[in-house]
Order: structure tokens, then sequence, then C-alpha cells
């Protein structure tokens, strides 16, 4: 299940008040980040795979994360099961098999994606001025934003933006790249918002690492060490 923000509120009177009102129940749903894809080829075989996120929210039906058991590659009129790589909580990647050139990813017959292998350039590693933590909170609880300071815009290809531990690696969360952007929301949390399963929340005095994924699904090389601060 999703992670939510649990507020919990004590009132005299026996009829709840706007500010007490009950959230809707999220659900989570697959979203495909990556329709074409062309991976790089640097005779390993190449790295990335179709991007796909979590998406969190209230109303419809739940379809679950990213990670979808029975989506496959169509590779040649056969299916072949993909290896799928986790970039960070609610972001994975889709990866085609080794030594195949190209396919489809596909959900039983519906085409999600399609993927080839050619030359790229990977992502220089992000350079961030300062990254910020700011916590509001309301009388409906609070809310929370850490957000990425760029030192140049985001580049061309860059899709999303990992904040990672820098000690451990382990990544926390992700923000989508809007193109050319300046600043990147890494993490935000409101009272009636829900986060992808084992997000966690950055905050000031955290000692973290940056990295791109771009279009290919493909890691940049790290950021050096920055410590969060509070807005």
């Amino acid at each position: 299940m999703p992670k939510l923000a649990a507020v919990f509120i004590v009132s005299v009177i026996a009829m709840p008040t706007p500010s007490e009102a009950l959230c809707v129940a999220p659900v989570t749903r697959p979203v495909v980040l990556t329709a074409e894809v062309t991976l790089g080829d640097g005779g390993d075989g190449g790295d990335g795979g179709v991007v796909v996120g979590t998406e969190v929210g209230g109303g419809g039906k739940e379809q679950g994360g990213a990670e979808q058991p029975t989506w496959m590659f169509k590779v040649g009129g056969k299916t072949v099961k993909p290896v799928i790589s986790i970039l960070a909580p609610g972001l994975v990647a889709y990866k085609l098999p080794d030594k195949v050139a190209r396919g489809e990813l596909v959900d039983g017959t519906k085409v999600l994606a399609k993927i080839t292998r050619a030359p790229s350039t990977p992502l220089a590693a992000p350079t961030a001025s300062k990254i910020t933590y700011v916590e509001r909170p309301n009388v409906r609880g609070r809310s929370v934003t850490t957000t990425v300071e760029l030192t140049v815009a985001a580049p061309a290809g860059a899709i999303a933006l990992v904040i990672a531990d820098a000690k451990t690696k382990q990544a926390r969360s992700f923000g989508r790249v809007p193109a050319g952007a300046s600043s990147v929301a890494v993490y935000a949390q409101g009272r009636c918002s829900a986060l992808p399963n084992g997000t966690i929340e950055t905050r000031p005095g955290d000692s973290v690492i940056l990295r791109w994924v771009d279009k290919s699904g493909a890691l940049s090389a790290e950021s050096k060490p920055i410590v969060v601060v509070k807005a």
C-alpha cells in the first residue's frame, strides 16, 4: 500500500469541521514515462530501459505500482520477461534481455513502449547550488517540500532527478524534470497526498547525492555530496 501522511486532530464537537474532513483513499497506477526509447550501447549491451513511474492519487481503480509482473517484451514474435531495475522508490526501468537489439513493451496486446539499441552519450552528473527543505504547518496538518536548486538548467534528455543518501547510495525519492528546469522538487508531501512505497523524506542536515535519469532510463554519474538546508 502507498505511504500515507497521517494527521490526527482532537475536537470537542461531535461533527467534523472542514479542517477535519477525511481524505480520499489513494490508489496507485503505473505510468510509462518513455514511450520511445533509444539505449546507449558501449559494448556491454547498453544501459537503461523503458522508464515507468508509480502515480499515487485519489479516485479510479487500483492498478498497482510501476512494477507490473504481467508486462512483457515482445521480441521477434515472442514474449520475454523484462529485467526490472529500481531507480528510486516508485521509479523503475524495464530492461531488454542481453544482446536483444529491439523490442516492444506490451500489456497483453497493448503496446506500451518501443525500445531500440543505438549509440548515445550518458548525461553528466547534476550540479546543485543548494537543496532546501520547506515545512508549512496549517490547520489541516502540514506540507513538506525538498527542492534542488540547479547551477545550470536541466540538460536535454533528463526526465527525472533522483536524490540518494550520500553514504549508503540508497535512493530516497525522485522528481520529474520539466524541460529546461532550474529547480526540481524531489520530495513533496501534503496532508492528503500519498507517496510510493519506500519513499524517504529528506530533511535539513542530511548529506545526499543526485543522479539524473535520462529518457533511455540510464542513470548519470552521481553528484558531489551536498547537505540539505532549511529554507
